[in-house]
């Protein structure tokens, strides 16, 4: 899937570990995606100066990107806990709004082109 080294360009920006660090061997592309995308908008969602209509549109376009790609509804459950578990992680990540919005901009950028 070619969005998924961008996906994971923006986790790692706001501190995410390398993917195969937190990614079981079985993990789905869904739920990879919507794990690291659910860290970004977690991490960005503690700014701020950063719209939250923003966040919105993100999680909303991962939902239907991961509805997409999911090839079963046990993959779409495991998906969005994976969000989820990033979204909470990504609250508690400390990262800079600096780099929440950067990450936040490559994560938009992906539904841009």
């Amino acid at each position: 899937m070619t969005l998924y080294p961008a996906i994971v360009l923006a986790a790692a920006i706001v501190g995410a570990p390398p993917s195969g660090s937190t990614t079981p061997p079985a993990s789905s592309d869904g739920a990879v995606i919507a794990g690291n995308a659910g860290l970004v908008i977690g991490a960005a969602s503690m700014c701020r100066t950063i719209d939250h209509d923003r966040l919105k549109t993100a999680a909303e376009q991962i939902r239907a990107l991961v509805e997409r790609v999911a090839a079963s509804e046990a993959e779409l459950a495991a998906a969005r806990e994976r969000f989820n578990a990033g979204l909470e992680r990504g609250g508690r990540s400390g990262t800079s709004c600096d780099n929440a919005e950067l990450a936040l901009a490559e994560l938009e950028k992906i539904f841009k082109r």
